[in-house]
């Protein structure tokens, strides 16, 4: 046999021996895939509770709650700006200044409520708003404690590029209600008839709510991420409202209960590695 033909048999062999890598981790390229999850809760503490199962407001009405009805406009995942080894404001350790941090704002010694954003800019930390994929919820929730919410198809199969996945946000666009309003005063102080007053609406909403998730994608961070998010609209959900002077239509309603999920809601996440 000719020598050049034997060193290309070797050149052969030796090029079958090398690894072939199929899928290369670049910038650019999916890193990871967020797998998202959404839980409905609905557990009022026993305090806020009537003997008859009504929830008690803070105006003395009892809401017998016969259905609600969560309309979602999706669940936004944003990766932050600074990549991997972005720093996050962290809502659960607020800074000077501030007191509590929940539902992507906190609460300010001024008294104001500050997003979250504009805290981290003024720390000097990454604010999140980096890439963001938005996955739709095609149907109307029911609300009922451990409902699962069945989510869209997430563009590009949620596959994330390298950098850190930040926060999640639920947009909640209208709660649809059917429910029995009930005066918790008697006599002269009653504001409803006896058998108390029906009330089927739907509230136009526009409330964002988010929660921090601090997931990195990366050389050191490969793989899949399950995030399982829990949503519970609280307690508080019809507080403040004058039920004797509701009537269809009413403009202040849905402003009150938009600002009673802002600040009642619990909006929360369970980060794991797969």
């Amino acid at each position: 046999m000719m020598p050049w033909k034997i060193s290309i048999q070797r050149l052969l062999v030796l090029l079958m021996a090398i690894p072939v890598t199929a899928c290369a981790f670049t910038d650019g390229l999916p890193w990871g895939e967020a797998q998202p999850t959404l839980t409905l809760a609905w557990d009022p503490p026993a305090e806020r509770l009537t003997d008859e199962g009504w929830l008690r407001t803070t105006t003395s009405f009892g809401v017998e709650i016969h259905t609600l009805t969560l309309h979602l406009n999706g669940l936004r995942l944003t990766m932050a700006v600074g990549g991997e080894g972005a720093t996050l404001f962290d809502p659960s350790d607020p800074p000077e200044g501030y007191s509590l941090c929940h539902n992507g704002h906190c609460h300010a010694d001024r008294g104001e409520l500050v997003p979250y954003e504009d805290i981290a800019a003024d720390l000097g930390a990454d604010t999140g708003e980096g890439l963001a994929v938005v996955i739709p919820v095609p149907k109307p929730a029911l609300l009922s404690h451990g409902a699962d919410v069945p989510l869209g198809a997430c563009p590009d199969d949620c596959h994330l590029p390298r950098g850190r996945l930040a926060t999640a946000s639920l947009a909640v666009a209208a709660l649809e209600v059917d429910l029995t309003v009930h005066d918790l005063l008697t006599g002269d102080a009653a504001q409803l008839p006896p058998e108390g007053m029906a009330v089927s609406a739907t509230f136009p909403l526009d409330v964002d709510l988010t929660v921090v998730i601090d997931a990195p994608f990366g050389k050191d961070h490969p793989g899949g991420v399950q995030i399982d998010l829990l949503f519970n609209p609280g307690a508080t959900l019809f507080d403040g409202i004058a039920w004797d002077l509701w009537s269809p239509g009413d403009q202040d309603v849905p402003g009150i209960v938009s600002d009673n999920l802002k600040e009642g809601a619990g909006f929360f996440a369970s980060v794991s590695r797969n």
